[in-house]
Parts: C-alpha cells; structure tokens; sequence
C-alpha cells in the first residue's frame, strides 16, 4: 500500500468497532483533521495510527465474543442433556404408573373371578310382592281377551221366503245335473239306418233316371 493511498473512514470505524466522533478526537490529538463524514477517507499514516490504538481493543472484544459463544454452546449442550435425561426418567415414571396400573387391574380381575357367587334370598315381602303383580299382569291379560258368551246359527235368522227360494235353486242344479248324466249315458244311435236311408235314395235317383 503506498502512501498516497486513502481509506474510506466507514470502513476502518467498522474494522475497529468504534464511532466516529471517538475516531476523530483521536486523530485530531495526533494531528490529522478529518471531516466528520463516513464517507471521508484518511491516509494510510492515519489508518496505522488508529490500528495501533484501537487493535488490541478489537481482538479483545472478538476474543470475548468468541469466549462467550463456546460458553453458550456449553450451555445449550448442558441444558438439551439435561431435558434428555429428564425426559428420559419422565417415560420411565410413567411405564413404571403403567405397569402398576396394570398389575392392580389383573389382581382386581383374578379376585373378581375368584370370589363365590353369592345368591340373594328374597324374604317374604318381597314374594308377595312378586305374587300380587302376577296376579295383576294375568288380570289386564283376561280382561283384554274377548269372551264368548254364546254362538248365532245364521241359518235361523232366514226367512221362509229365503228357505223356498234356495230349497228351488238346489233342485233345479240338481235336475240340470241329472239330465246331463242321463245324456252322457244313452247310446249312439246307430249310422247303419242312415247309410242305408242313403242307398235308398241313391236307388230311386236311378230308376227315374232310366
């Protein structure tokens, strides 16, 4: 870097962590005048000036930085093996409830299974009871049910006009009935007669003819 090489005063403030105005007052002591502006730049004997004064504050202050980052990962370390662990006993404690939990429900239930069925005797009160609600349910049951106090012959309630006018309908089926049997039973008259009715005439036709 030659020495009529210029720096931009923003960066070298932004190099050494410090502000402007503390920059400026150190520099005016050693006698450069700069402007108050970020954008000034200062000469490469001013930049060597600020290095040296300021340096050891900027490795103090990243070595710190550096120091307290570690000490945090530590921490975060530290702290995500602790919830680990406490986790870790929280699941534990739970499986341990579980497994209680589940030994009480069997030695529960084999009692249960175990314990004799005792049968609870009714007293006499109680029978009654049961007696006269019987008594009553068969009751509603008999009076529900329709009761037949006597039969009506139909047959009587017909008038002696309606008597003759069936006693004739039955007759008359009847002795359409019997003739049509009677028909069924006579014999077929012979076609001999006929046939010979039939030579006859066939005779006659021919005498007149000749």
């Amino acid at each position: 870097m030659s020495e009529t090489s210029t720096i931009r005063l923003s960066k070298v403030l932004k190099e050494f962590s410090i502000g402007i105005d503390h920059a400026l007052d150190f520099l005016e002591k050693k006698g450069f005048k700069v402007e108050k502006n970020p954008n000034a730049k200062i000469t490469v004997e001013a930049y060597e000036l600020l290095q040296r004064e300021f340096q050891t504050d900027k490795q103090i202050k990243k070595t710190a930085e550096e120091i307290t980052n570690q000490k945090l990962k530590k921490d975060n370390v530290v702290i995500e093996a602790k919830v680990s662990a406490e986790v870790v006993k929280e699941k534990e404690v739970e499986n341990d409830d579980e497994l209680a939990r589940d030994l009480i429900q069997i030695k529960q239930d084999a009692a249960e299974k175990d314990k004799p069925t005792l049968v609870k005797k009714k007293t006499k009160k109680e029978e009654d009871a049961e007696a006269a609600e019987a008594e009553v349910i068969k009751a509603k049951v008999d009076k529900s049910a329709p009761k037949i106090i006597d039969k009506i012959d139909l047959d009587a309630l017909e008038t002696p006009k309606k008597k003759i006018a069936k006693k004739k309908a039955d007759d008359a089926a009847l002795e359409v009935a019997q003739q049509a049997e009677e028909a069924k039973a006579k014999p077929e008259k012979p076609k001999a007669k006929e046939k010979e009715k039939e030579r006859k005439g066939t005779r006659e036709r021919e005498r007149k003819g000749c």
